[in-house]
């Protein structure tokens, strides 16, 4: 399969496309064919430096992605070959304090991809089941792979921490982001009054 790797920092030109070995799925996991990924800025800073980091070059780039399922389990009951899904780019180890009270966003070991594993930039990827989800119908791959990373963090920072409700007004800063564009939907999706600055 061809992938994206960052094989050095600083810019494009530590970037390469290049041949290699499709994943192999493993008993729990989901191979999905990628249709369509985005480009985060958490990509771009793995590109640049990926200081503070942990990680391991070459490696594939991605966080975000939409595909279709091409392998699973036999006694797996959500998905299925042939559906169209998502993929939650956030690896939790279930085992930590957040993990056991349901906040795997804080996982103290959480896996990223792009990051601490190879990620979305590739033709294949194998996934745990349960950061794969069914897609939201009506929605392109390209839609739908937007909804990741930017999207869920507006989603925990809007309706987990501040709790908004309809006849709220949010104010939304630097709406040029993807995850500011994300909070004015959200928001404006429940009937919340959206104040945007940038």
């Amino acid at each position: 399969m061809k992938a994206a790797f960052i094989t050095g920092h600083g810019g494009n030109e530590g970037v390469e496309v290049r041949e290699c070995e499709r994943p192999s799925r493993r008993s729990g996991e989901v191979l999905v064919r990628v249709e369509a990924a985005t480009l985060n800025q958490g990509d771009l800073y793995m590109r640049n430096s990926g200081a503070g980091i942990i990680h391991q070059l070459t490696q594939i780039m991605g966080l975000d992605t939409a595909g279709v399922v091409e392998g699973v389990d036999d006694a797996e009951t959500l998905l299925s070959a042939g559906q169209q899904v998502v993929i939650h780019p956030g690896i939790a180890c279930g085992r930590c304090e957040f993990c056991q009270r349901g906040e795997g966003v804080l996982c103290t070991k959480m896996q990223l991809l792009g990051e601490h594993r190879h990620g979305t930039f590739a033709q294949w990827i194998s996934m745990p089941a349960q950061n794969v989800f069914p897609m939201p119908q009506g929605l392109t791959f390209a839609q739908a792979a937007a909804l990741g990373v930017n999207h869920l963090t507006a989603w925990r920072m809007l309706f987990t921490k501040a709790q908004v409700r309809p006849w709220e007004t949010v104010l939304v800063f630097g709406i040029g982001g993807g995850v500011s564009l994300a909070a004015m939907q959200l928001a404006k999706a429940i009937g919340a009054k959206v104040i945007q600055t940038s």
